[in-house]
């Protein structure tokens, strides 16, 4: 990964699961941003500003909030990063994918730094947990009937 999490950031949060397909199947998922709003539930609106490559930037709304990313990692079948930023907080989100015994491990994991996570910690984090909880949920449901 070219830009690791932070680690020291006001809120941090990592999650894993495991779906039955190859990585391939996964990463069209993940990758086809401007898809993100069929397979996820609080994704409104995703747009990528060119090629899915390394420094591509994409906005996309999620829970009422617009966002603009870029891409700082792109490799394909096996893991994918960005930075983004919005009024307030700005974040490092990042997907692994792992092959193991006929499926996929799943990684993500998301640092999240500035003013508002700094004074509503336990608030973005338990936003960040249930969120990151019901995207892996919606992957594995959408993944599963490929």
């Amino acid at each position: 990964m070219k830009i690791s999490i932070n680690e020291n950031a006001p809120v941090v949060e990592k999650q894993q699961t495991f779906i039955p397909v190859a990585p391939e199947i996964i990463w069209q998922v993940i990758s086809n941003i401007n898809d993100w709003p069929k397979w996820q539930s609080d994704v409104t609106k995703a747009k990528i500003m060119g090629p899915l490559q390394e420094g591509t930037v994409f906005k996309w709304k999620a829970g009422g909030v617009n966002f603009t990313s870029k891409l700082h990692t792109v490799l394909k079948n096996k893991s994918i990063g960005w930075i983004g930023k919005t009024f307030g907080a700005k974040a490092i989100h990042n997907w692994f994918l792992e092959p193991k015994d006929g499926g996929t491990i799943v990684y993500v994991e998301e640092s999240l730094q500035g003013l508002l996570p700094s004074l509503m910690k336990s608030k973005f984090s338990q936003i960040l947990q249930e969120g990151m909880a019901k995207n892996l949920s919606e992957l594995v449901a959408v993944c599963s009937s490929k």
